[in-house]
């Protein structure tokens, strides 16, 4: 989602410096999302997993790629291990026995 917002200002959208801000909304947006589907899907870690994959490779892409954005990087990596905590937390594993 970010990387979306990062590739429009690549092609000259211009959001008039709001460009992390806008970043930053829909990441947390994403990270709403996230927490949310693990509240509603406990015991489904995998959605958990792929969406802090994702929202890691933002951080790595913001931090180490242009448009860089120290900002929208730290953002993405503290939301992406919210999403894992949030899955890995209502994660029900069954008792066999």
């Amino acid at each position: 989602m970010a990387n979306i917002t990062a590739a429009a200002v690549g092609t000259g959208v211009r959001l008039g410096g709001a460009e992390p801000v806008v970043a930053v909304v829909v990441l947390l947006v994403a990270g709403g999302i996230g927490v949310l589907l693990a509240r509603v899907m406990p015991g489904q870690p995998a959605i958990g997993v792929a969406m802090a994959w994702g929202l890691a490779w933002i951080a790595v892409g913001r931090l180490l790629v242009q448009p860089q954005s120290l900002l929208v990087g730290v953002v993405a990596a503290v939301v992406a291990a919210g999403v894992l905590a949030a899955h890995v937390l209502r994660a029900r594993v069954p008792v066999s026995g």
